[in-house]
């Protein structure tokens, strides 16, 4: 549903249907970031930008809401962003009310908000009554691959169904990092068609195969090379709570690649029960070589133990994932 009100969105600022407020929520920051980018070409028009736009950072709702009810010189009218909303309190919510009451129609104002807002609470309510929210999420199937193609189609760069699938397998979430790299391979490409192999020899190391890098230094004992590949992660802005998911999807497709190989299926096989590129079935199979099952059932344990750990609070997350490290290859 909410990918279908975002397909209507942009239809309406396409089509120059605009309204007054709209709030952007969800974990998507790429595609958030998108739809403010056309929205902003919508209102600011041929108007001197630093007129007609402005950014607030953590600015408090009865502040936004005054000044979108002052009229802008030189402009017909004017895009604010307020960020930090998931931040605001009863008196925000009641200049908010007093705001919607009568709205100004110089001023179209973005309510920018981290991640998702608690459906639980009176201020997402308020934006819903309004029919304000539109929540980004991270694509996930075919919707992330077919946006993946798209960005390429955007950007001139033909890749190979192969290739496709390692972008999309290796690298998303993260649509910030997928479009960097397809510029990189623009540049490289020439107008040519790009093998997976060509892709994997250009593209930055993905987050999917230091993940697997860490899981594999920690089974192996080996706590220097998987402290520096969790740095790695941390410094390419990668959260602690996502990363606990990244590790143990990892494991458990080291522990399928064991089963199934030891069953005898080959890698292309492999590679379709575990719904990954085929070009990363040699490491899975050559990880579970090396770690047999008890070793990865005691990672995945003291992982959901920490995992449980961050969520209750008892173990900051910031940590978690070093006493991981820490643990395991003691």
């Amino acid at each position: 549903m909410s990918e279908e009100r975002l397909k209507a969105l942009a239809r309406d600022i396409k089509e120059g249907r605009l309204e007054p407020a709209y709030l952007f929520e969800g974990d998507d920051e790429y595609r958030k970031l998108r739809a403010l980018e056309a929205l902003k070409k919508a209102v600011v028009g041929e108007s001197p930008e630093d007129m007609a736009f402005e950014r607030l950072e953590n600015f408090p709702a009865t502040q936004l809401c005054e000044l979108a009810r002052t009229a802008p010189f030189f402009v017909e009218r004017r895009l604010l962003v307020g960020t930090g909303v998931e931040k605001y309190g009863d008196a925000d919510l009641a200049a908010l009310a007093a705001y919607a009451a009568e709205q100004s129609t110089s001023a179209v104002v973005v309510f920018w908000a981290e991640g998702k807002l608690d459906r639980r609470k009176k201020l997402f309510k308020f934006f819903d009554k309004l029919d304000a929210v539109y929540t980004f999420e991270h694509l996930a199937g075919r919707a992330r691959r077919g946006r993946i193609a798209a960005e390429a189609k955007r950007l001139g760069v033909k890749l190979s169904d192969e290739a496709l699938a390692y972008l999309d397998y290796a690298l998303a979430p993260d649509l910030f990092t997928v479009v960097r790299e397809l510029e990189k391979l623009e540049a490289y490409a020439g107008g040519e068609e790009l093998s997976a192999d060509e892709v994997v020899d250009v593209a930055a190391t993905s987050r999917v195969e230091t993940a697997y890098d860490m899981v594999r230094y920690v089974g192996e004992g080996r706590l220097g090379p998987a402290l520096e590949a969790l740095r790695r992660l941390t410094l390419a802005g990668e959260r602690p709570e996502s990363l606990i998911g990244l590790f143990a999807r990892q494991i458990r497709f080291i522990w399928l690649a064991k089963e199934l190989h030891g069953a005898g299926l080959g890698p292309s096989e492999i590679a379709a029960r575990l719904k990954v590129p085929p070009l990363y079935v040699s490491e899975y199979v050559d990880a579970a070589r090396r770690l047999d099952a008890g070793r990865l059932a005691e990672l995945h344990h003291l992982l959901a133990e920490l995992d449980r750990g961050v969520k209750t609070g008892r173990v900051p997350a910031a940590f978690a994932l070093e006493l991981f490290a820490a643990r395991a290859a003691a």
